[in-house]
């Protein structure tokens, strides 16, 4: 049982580092030669993206909707450190108990959650 929890958990650190390579939500990213934060990216292939009001992400003024291929992530290493808290924190409230309790299911392989 505990060696069974141990590999889930490793597979989720495993798979929340590919966080920090890809761009997603919450993500700080250019566009127009400004700093925009992804809010939502619901609709296939268009971020929203909101505009930083202030530089400590407590305030955000104006929103647009952008094609993925035109957005840059901006790369720090804060950002990245949060990419991978989000994937990890993600898998483990989603998917961690599920997982240790039926591994991974041919419906689950179906999701957009890899």
């Amino acid at each position: 049982m505990i060696l069974n929890k141990i590999k889930w958990w490793l597979y989720i650190i495993w798979l929340a580092q590919k966080w920090v390579w890809r761009t997603t939500l919450m993500d700080t990213v250019e566009y127009a030669g400004r700093k925009w934060i992804i809010t939502n990216g619901v609709p296939h292939g268009v971020w929203t993206l909101r505009k930083l009001a202030t530089e400590d992400y407590s305030n955000f003024s104006e929103q647009l909707y952008v094609k993925h291929e035109k957005c840059k992530k901006i790369w720090s290493l804060s950002g990245c450190i949060r990419s991978f808290k989000r994937g990890y924190s993600f898998y483990m409230l989603y998917w961690y108990e599920l997982w240790c309790q039926e591994g991974i299911k041919d419906w689950m392989r179906e999701c957009n959650i890899w």
